[in-house]
């Protein structure tokens, strides 16, 4: 769903540099600040993450379940803690074409879709 991502970073580092790779992180971590989204910390840069360590199928408010993610997929992210009670899990990632927030459940299952959005 995310479209074209393997050897995405790579690609980039080549084509921009350590430096305009470092900013575009940094950019990606804006974006997700930027929504505000109530009770998810801000983050100051997201790190690299591979689709084979993260969730893969998350589950919307309706109680399906979709996959949105390939495992062989390179995406930048970050796990925070935060909510109202200071102990949620969240899930902030990006691509090149979206920003999605999911909160964790145990140990860092059952991610429960929060937010899917186009950049």
């Amino acid at each position: 769903m995310e479209g074209k991502t393997a050897g995405m970073m790579r690609r980039f580092r080549e084509l921009g540099g350590e430096e305009r790779y470092r900013q575009f992180r940094k950019q990606l971590a804006n974006e997700i600040n930027a929504l505000e989204i109530p009770g998810v910390p801000e983050v100051d840069i997201l790190e690299e993450m591979q689709g084979s360590d993260i969730p893969r199928e998350y589950a919307l408010c309706c109680g399906e379940k979709y996959s949105l993610l390939r495992k062989d997929g390179e995406y930048f992210g970050a796990r925070v803690t935060g909510g109202f009670d200071g102990m949620s899990q969240y899930l902030l990632l990006a691509g090149m074409d979206f920003l999605l927030v999911a909160e964790l459940g145990p140990a860092g299952t059952l991610p429960e879709l929060m937010l899917w959005k186009r950049r």
